[in-house]
């Protein structure tokens, strides 16, 4: 294994928070779009992909997830999942403003 790689692997685990998400998407595909440091991918089918890995910054990795392209579901974690919905309520309240008249 190269040792940049080797690093990035084990910078993804040991945090106090654990992290699985279900990616739909092929293990090719998801791996893309996610760093290496968030953790492990595993195949689930070859549909769908399983990212597992810990953090000590359960809103910073939220807002890594929030850049897929493709839907994904927080199967575990709980701080991660609270993260989330945070990091949603803020994007969903960027589009939640009054429309300006028409001119």
């Amino acid at each position: 294994m190269d040792p940049v790689e080797l690093l990035e692997e084990h910078l993804a685990v040991g945090w106090e928070y654990d992290a699985h998400v279900e990616i739909a998407a092929p293990l090719d595909v998801a791996g893309r779009w996610l760093a290496r440091t968030l953790g492990r991918l595993e195949p689930l089918d070859t549909e769908a992909t399983l990212l597992v890995g810990s953090t000590s910054n359960p809103a910073w990795y939220a807002q890594q997830l929030a850049i897929l392209p493709m839907a994904y579901r927080i199967r575990g974690g709980p701080e991660l999942r609270a993260a989330a919905v945070e990091v949603a309520g803020r994007m969903k309240g960027a589009v939640d403003v009054p429309s300006e008249p028409e001119r």
